[in-house]
């Protein structure tokens, strides 16, 4: 998939799922495809809210205010990292069981 051309880019649960009506759209002299960017996915795709529900206040707190930080804690690490996994998961879900190994202690790696 090439990221560079804008329907690719758009996320497909925020906009239409017709590809060639949103491929029409993006034709349209001031298009505003909503782009699914790393911002977008962590902080207001529906298609992710239940995930981010289930963050602790902490790291729900970095995520809307100082992004950064939110690596600096190991507990918000591991809060992150167990959404990434998820939303990959939900995002892709054929490749996510080939692709991400179980991993039952993160800290012998």
């Amino acid at each position: 998939m090439h990221r560079h051309k804008l329907s690719n880019r758009a996320c497909k649960h925020c906009s239409t799922t017709d590809v060639e009506s949103l491929d029409l759209l993006l034709e349209l002299p001031f298009p505003d495809p909503i782009i699914e960017d790393e911002l977008h996915v962590l902080r207001t795709c529906p298609l992710y809210e239940d995930l981010r529900h289930c963050l602790s206040q902490q790291s729900k707190t970095l995520l809307f205010s100082d992004i950064g930080q939110i690596f600096a804690h190991p507990t918000t690490i591991g809060d992150l990292g167990r959404f990434l996994t998820k939303a990959h998961e939900r995002r892709f879900p054929k490749a996510s069981s080939k692709q991400i190994p179980k991993i039952k202690n993160i800290a012998k790696l």
